[in-house]
C-alpha cells in the first residue's frame, strides 16, 4: 500500500504541475485561504480534479496549511468516528503531521461535509494530532468516487489558527 501511496501522490503533483500554468493559477488563487466552495470552484474552472487542484493550492500557498485527504470506514458497534486520514501533503512550515489511520474528530464539519455531499466551511475547530491539540479553519470538499479501491472520499484543506 505505501508504494501505491507513493504513486498516487506523486501523479497528483505531476497533475498539478501540468494542470495548472503557474502564473494564471497563482492570481486565481490569490492571497487568501481558499474556501471549500472556492477549491471546488478552482477546480472546475481548470477542468481538474478537486484533489490535484488542492495539491496546487498547498504547493502554492503563503500561510501554514495542510491538504488532508481521508477516507470513510463504517464505524464498529458503539464507535462513531468514521472518517480517517488516508494521506497528507503539508506546506513546510506546517507544524504538524498527520499519519495514515489517525482519525477525524466525529464533531468536525467533515463529517457533515461527506454525510451531505457538500463542500462546508468551519471558521475554527481543535483537533487532536499526534497527542497535541491544534486549532485550525477547516475546509471540507467530498470527492468523486471513482471504481478504484481505496480512493479518498474527502479532502479538507487545514489552516492553522493564528
Amino acid at each position: 500500500e505505501k508504494a501505491e501511496w507513493e504513486f498516487e501522490n506523486l501523479c497528483n503533483i505531476a497533475a498539478s504541475e501540468f494542470l495548472f500554468p503557474l502564473e494564471e493559477f497563482s492570481v486565481d488563487m490569490g492571497e487568501a485561504k481558499l474556501t471549500a466552495q472556492q477549491l471546488r470552484d478552482l477546480a472546475a474552472r481548470y477542468e481538474a480534479s478537486v484533489d490535484a487542484t488542492a495539491h496546487r493550492v498547498v504547493s502554492l500557498s503563503s500561510h501554514p496549511s495542510c491538504v488532508v485527504f481521508a477516507t470513510y470506514q463504517e464505524p464498529a458497534p458503539g464507535k462513531v468516528t468514521s472518517l480517517t486520514v488516508q494521506y497528507a501533503a503539508p506546506t513546510a512550515d506546517f507544524p504538524q503531521k498527520f499519519f495514515r489511520g489517525i482519525k477525524i474528530n466525529s464533531k468536525s464539519i467533515c463529517n457533515r461535509a461527506f454525510r451531505d455531499k457538500q463542500p462546508l466551511s468551519s471558521p475554527l475547530e481543535n483537533w487532536m494530532v499526534s497527542g497535541k491539540w491544534a486549532r485550525y479553519r477547516v475546509e471540507a470538499v467530498p470527492l468523486e468516487k471513482f471504481a478504484a479501491k481505496g480512493t479518498a472520499d474527502l479532502a479538507v484543506l487545514l489552516y492553522l489558527a493564528r
